[in-house]
């Protein structure tokens, strides 16, 4: 048996989704809202209506029986919500069936498994393309620094260790969301929606009702990859927040953009208000004496107080990011945290390239 073979034959098992989906493309003329959303209808039969270009539409539902007009079974659930609305231009009408399968290995030697051939979920959450486009992120800069001869071959063993636990978190969460599509009883109905308006209309939860739908909400601290203390502020294996501008005393952009650096890390050092000038000092001889590991790209050296080889941040951010001293944050290229440091910056960097199998060579 070949190695796909292998892997595709030790899928973890679980039952079929019990009741059958369709999907077909159209035009909704009549439609009164805007394009740029999505819209769910959990009335029987359930429809899901997902933007298209052109302002076109697919249109996701559970047939009301396997001989059913799907048209006819959409327009039924849509109509009593827009009655003008009509389908035009129907194509490409299609019934299938989902299962719920996460890949027992996504690594056999020099195959690697990414996307629908590691997992296979329901389309009711939308994660399919989200997730594979997430493994091929995590795989791609590991499979760069391997091939390269910048890291050992054992740091792709990290991309199942990484990935399979959040496949195994979103096709759970779409066997509940399925389920709960096509509940019959009506005082379940009516629990399932009160629960829907109550997440929804709470301002917390329904931000991070749209972080976790998006996959923003990954958490690799348990990867054997990444180093360093837990904290509340900015943790080891999580997601470096997008939204933070750094900007140097005379205010010229000093950016950090993981996506302008795909083949290395970012090494970024913060001195906070109660960070000792003896220690921010040392701080640019560190990295200079570690320019050697192969892994890094860049590095950038902040500070809130005016400190020589330091850029100024401001105090909000260091505060935002849990930083009162010193610490070393190392970025990877995928955007999410691989090592903090708050103390001993040169033995964590090194100790960091090591976990990943790339030589600390000094310079």
């Amino acid at each position: 048996m070949s190695a796909a073979m292998r892997i595709c034959a030790a899928q973890s098992a679980a039952p079929a989704i019990e009741e059958p989906w369709a999907v077909f493309d159209t035009t909704i003329e009549g439609w009164p809202y805007s394009h740029e959303a999505n819209y769910v209808y959990l009335d029987g039969p359930p429809i899901i209506l997902t933007a298209l270009p052109d302002e076109r539409w697919r249109v996701y539902l559970r047939p009301s029986s396997e001989q059913s007009d799907l048209e006819e079974d959409a327009t039924g659930t849509l109509g009593r919500y827009v009655p003008d609305a009509r389908f035009a231009a129907v194509a490409n009408p299609t019934r299938f069936r989902c299962h719920t399968k996460v890949a027992e290995k996504y690594r056999s030697g020099r195959l690697l498994l990414a996307g629908d051939a590691a997992h296979t979920c329901s389309p009711i959450q939308g994660h399919g393309m989200d997730s594979g486009l997430q493994d091929a992120v995590n795989l791609a800069w590991k499979l760069a620094l391997v091939c390269k001869g910048f890291c050992s071959d054992t740091l792709l063993d990290s991309y199942e260790a990484e990935r399979r636990p959040v496949a195994q978190k979103f096709t759970a969460s779409g066997d509940e969301a399925d389920h709960a599509q096509v509940l019959k009883s009506p005082d379940d109905r009516r629990a399932r929606d009160a629960f829907i308006r109550e997440i929804f209309a709470n301002p917390a939860t329904r931000y991070q009702e749209a972080v976790a739908e998006a996959e923003l909400n990954i958490d690799y601290g348990a990867s054997p990859i990444v180093m360093g203390a837990r904290s509340d502020a900015l943790a080891p294996g999580q997601l470096w927040p997008s939204d933070i501008e750094i900007r140097s005393a005379e205010g010229i952009p000093a950016v950090f953009d993981a996506g302008a650096h795909p083949m290395g890390h970012i090494a970024i050092v913060i001195g906070g208000d109660k960070a000792e000038p003896d220690e921010l000092s040392g701080l640019p001889g560190i990295l200079e004496a570690y320019a050697g590991i192969p892994i890094l790209e860049a590095s950038f050296l902040l500070a809130t107080a005016t400190a020589r080889g330091f850029a100024r941040i401001d105090r909000t951010i260091a505060e935002r990011l849990g930083v009162s001293g010193v610490a070393l944050f190392v970025v990877r290229p995928d955007g999410y945290l691989g090592l903090r440091a708050d103390q001993h910056h040169g033995e964590a960097l090194a100790a960091y390239a090591d976990r990943l199998g790339s030589p600390a060579t000094r310079a």
